[in-house]
């Protein structure tokens, strides 16, 4: 083996040098995602490095991190939890990429595009980002809101959407009409059994295989997940698949699996290395000089993107019933256009569909929205209560027939004849077990939600429930707050929860607030706007465990008090309250 010389490593170092310095700026700085630090270290190497680099070794690298990424996107499509929501959510997602595909499809035949590039183009910008989206709901501990929940589930339902769009971009190669048409239907119809055979192995003999490989050393199991999805991806391109797709197929079946976050964290980082590398040759090929001439272009699209997907989403989500704040905060969720639309695109250009400056002006307007996502997502609830209160001032009207027609039932009775009685503001997973518990003591309480399944299902139990925004002070002055005792705060979101907070005050200064916070740091702004108690559920539940290992330790009831109480005021006095 022949010695390394230093020569050798410079270029390795200056090729990691430009997506590691990116993805910090991207990341620290601008608070987004680094991905698109990664980019703009391609374009900045392509301006100052380029000439350290074999360009041809680095596109065969980035065509690895290519079908690395699909197939941990196709890892990460849980088809189980596509039953969370069911017609609903099926119904969401069906027309919101069906819609957002048909509309784009439209305004590019419009404006003379050809049909390829109308198809292309409206199939890059359908897809949202699972990568940013699925990370901002989990930083926000949002996941298992009903916003959340549906976001997620939407986002599994257009990455399985990327198998008919990567078929649509291979099947445009053939440059005629009806070759087109009849490689497109054939390539679904092979997808399509693909998949059911896909479902019903991997729910089977798939799951079967991987548990008994899972009982023997790990390395045998990260060995036999390499064996596997190399034979699979080698049985699929026997079938004329191509590897983009047979890699995402490859994930989904490996998805279904128990041992799937597993194979996710060991395949983790080498598809962390090997997208990088995508991403940065991504913006190799991405001129400094061609950026800057197609930028205003660029930003026209982004914004013509933002608001047909935000009018799409709004306009399915209101007509599935859903309130209009759900509805404001999927759109804002789902805006943007994801990392699929990359690999589209590229494969497009490559194949001379996409003229190259309409393919910068493309992946520029892709760059521009996921950069806007994470303020866009972070400021969701301010807006939405913005917008909300620039009606009620300057267009009541409106403002009254939104409220009534899409946000809460009309009330059967004019007034409702409570007093001392308890309000629950969001009635999910923390407000329903908090109801129940009522509900067995006998004290009175009436809830609010504003996710129509929810109440429908709690007033089939017998729980006294409207549905309504509870950050709506119309909302808790029906909910005759100014008389209640006791008002819970169980919504997630730190907006939602001190908006409800001031308007419950407002209307009645002497009212005992309970609220519930995500970060620790929330607890001090809870504390000076007027809650009484403010529960940390992950510090309750690390409480709950001490509590439990005390006394199998041994302690007497008196010592375990005094323990957890010392916990508890280090705890609060660490945070400035």
């Amino acid at each position: 083996m022949g010695e390394i010389h230093s020569y050798q490593i410079l270029p390795f170092l200056i090729l990691l040098s430009f997506p590691l310095v990116g993805g910090i700026i991207s990341s620290y700085f601008l608070k987004s995602t680094p991905l698109l630090g990664y980019i703009l270290g391609g374009i900045l190497l392509n301006q100052f490095a380029v000439h350290f680099f074999d360009t041809e070794v680095l596109f065969q690298l980035s065509n690895l991190g290519i079908i690395l990424l699909l197939f941990t996107i196709g890892l990460e499509v849980r088809l189980s939890a596509l039953r969370r929501f069911g017609k609903l959510l099926l119904n969401l997602g069906l027309f919101q990429i069906f819609g957002s595909f048909l509309l784009f499809f439209l305004f590019f035949i419009f404006l003379g595009f050809s049909l390829p590039l109308s198809s292309i183009l409206a199939a890059s910008f359908s897809i949202s980002s699972t990568a940013i989206v699925a990370k901002l709901l989990q930083e926000s501990g949002e996941e298992d809101s009903l916003v959340g929940g549906l976001s997620l589930g939407v986002l599994i339902m257009q990455d399985i959407a990327l198998i008919p769009f990567l078929i649509l971009g291979k099947s445009f190669e053939s440059g005629q009409l009806s070759l087109f048409l009849k490689d497109f239907f054939i390539e679904i119809l092979k997808a399509g059994l693909i998949l059911f055979f896909v479902y019903i192995f991997s729910t089977k003999a798939v799951s079967y295989i991987f548990d008994f490989f899972a009982k023997l050393p790990r390395e045998l199991l990260n060995l036999f997940t390499i064996f596997f999805t190399a034979f699979v991806l080698y049985f699929l391109s026997l079938l004329g698949m191509s590897p983009l797709l047979a890699a995402f197929i490859t994930g989904v079946m490996l998805a279904q699996t128990m041992e799937h976050q597993h194979i996710f964290s060991e395949i983790r980082p080498f598809r962390d290395f090997f997208a990088i590398i995508f991403f940065t040759v991504l913006g190799l090929s991405f001129p400094l000089s061609a950026f800057l001439s197609v930028f205003l272009k660029s930003v026209a699209l982004a914004l013509f993107i933002m608001l047909l997907k935000v009018v799409v989403i709004l306009f399915v989500s209101l007509a599935l019933k859903l309130h209009t704040k759900t509805a404001f905060s999927l759109a804002l969720n789902l805006f943007q256009v994801g990392e699929g639309a990359f690999v589209i695109l590229q494969q497009a250009f490559f194949s001379k569909i996409l003229p190259q400056e309409l393919y910068y002006t493309s992946v520029g307007a892709v760059i521009l929205l996921l950069l806007l996502t994470p303020f866009a997502f972070r400021g969701k609830e301010r807006l939405y209560l913005s917008i909300r209160s620039f009606l009620r001032k300057h267009f009541k009207g409106l403002y009254d027939f939104i409220s009534l027609r899409f946000d809460r039932e009309p009330p059967k009775i004019d007034a409702l004849e409570l007093k001392n009685h308890i309000v629950i503001c969001g009635y999910g997973r923390v407000g329903s077990y908090i109801g129940r518990a009522l509900q067995l003591i006998g004290m009175d309480f009436i809830a609010v939600d504003y996710d129509f399944r929810t109440v429908e299902k709690a007033k089939k139990a017998g729980i006294n429930i409207i549905y309504g925004d509870p950050t709506n002070p119309d909302v808790l002055d029906y909910l005759e707050v100014e008389k209640a005792s006791i008002l819970i705060i169980a919504v997630p979101d730190k907006v939602s929860q001190e908006t409800i907070l001031m308007n419950a005050l407002n209307l009645n200064p002497n009212l005992k607030i309970f609220t519930r916070v995500h970060r620790e740091e929330e607890m001090h702004r809870l504390r000076e706007l007027g809650a009484h108690v403010i529960i940390h559920p992950e510090f309750e539940a690390s409480l709950s465990m001490v509590r439990k290992i005390l006394i199998l330790q041994g302690l007497s009831k008196e010592e375990i008090k005094n323990k957890l109480q010392r916990l508890k005021i280090e705890h609060w006095i660490g945070k400035g309250s």
